[in-house]
């Protein structure tokens, strides 16, 4: 891809993300930019209630306690110990959990505003993203999911039992998790998510099954890596912002071909070969002189096709058209 201001951004992009960090892509309004995030994201919020109760652009808590449910939290019995506990000692909680009671978040909004309490109530939808969110949390956290599938009661969390995370980040978007003892938990969570994703790839022949599992594990283990690069392609560029775009996702493609796949070095094939004379020999007098193997798979498989059709139909001749 002969974009070198693109290239540049990518560049700049995979030196601050290392070789175990994500790499995004984003338009945005300002100047072009590359930035780099650093904490665990979950693409989550606070509980609706809270949300429209309590006025924010941002929430930082550092030396947070955790509380990971997979349940509703329906009683305030059920979490009075651990706000009594956060109030008297003023330190701050945040409780995920697959719902609340309307009035218990209520009840939080409030004493949240008015500063008595610092609780946050997160909601992590059982759906086809939220389903494993609990356990990754958790994870992340240092800590395991409460469920009544295990014989454990909400009411059973103990304030003492509860890790504390360095720093907790919200924002209207997302939360974001920063803990250094997490690091090698998660990186062990996203070695055994890879492994099931390529196994149940490995035994179904569904493609649109299979890409839509892709997707989910890809997200999660997304949400599970410490390091992320964003490159946010601004509106410097005008008219052309669009195209820039395009152009950077389709170098990150590329890239993530090459770390898959390698290169291939078209000065090792036999230069006395007829394919080296009918193929490599154009590629090279073009300046291509590495290429990665699936592109140069599809591209010969083109080769092929087209031949056979000229073959079998014929051509069009524009010369002699005319």
């Amino acid at each position: 891809i002969k974009e070198y201001e693109i290239m540049s951004l990518v560049a700049k992009s995979l030196k601050l993300s290392g070789c175990a960090g994500n790499l995004e892509i984003s338009k945005i309004d300002n100047e072009s930019c590359v930035e780099k995030n650093v904490g665990f994201r979950f693409f989550i919020k606070p509980d609706p209630v809270f949300l429209s109760s309590v006025s924010y652009k941002s929430i930082n808590f550092t030396d947070c306690k955790i509380a990971v449910i997979d349940g509703i939290v329906e009683n305030y019995s059920e979490i009075s110990s651990i706000v009594e506990t956060s109030h008297r000692k003023m330190i701050p909680c945040v409780i995920f959990a697959r719902g609340f009671n309307e009035e218990i978040v209520a009840s939080l909004s409030a004493n949240y505003n008015s500063k008595i309490i610092n609780i946050i109530p997160v909601t992590v939808n059982y759906d086809e993203t939220g389903a494993n969110q609990l356990v990754d949390i958790a994870i992340c956290c240092g800590t395991d999911v409460v469920s009544s599938l295990k014989g454990q009661q909400i009411s059973d969390l103990n304030w003492e039992d509860l890790p504390v995370i360095k720093n907790i980040h919200f924002d209207r978007k997302c939360v974001v998790i920063k803990d250094e003892s997490s690091i090698e938990r998660c990186s062990r969570q996203r070695l055994r998510l890879l492994s099931k994703l390529l196994e149940e790839q490995k035994n179904s022949s569904n493609e649109d099954l299979n890409l839509m599992k892709s997707k989910l594990y890809n997200e999660r283990i997304k949400s599970m890596t410490a390091v992320s690069t964003n490159i946010k392609i601004g509106k410097n560029w005008k008219n052309l912002q669009g195209l820039k775009y395009d152009r950077a996702c389709k170098s990150i493609e590329l890239f993530n071909e090459i770390s898959r796949w390698g290169l291939i070095n078209l000065a090792d094939f036999d230069k006395n070969s007829i394919f080296f004379n009918k193929i490599i020999k154009r590629l090279i007098s073009a300046d291509i002189d590495h290429i990665p193997p699936r592109a140069f798979a599809v591209g010969i498989k083109v080769a092929i096709s087209n031949s056979k059709n000229l073959v079998s139909v014929g051509a069009w001749i524009k010369n002699e058209a005319a």
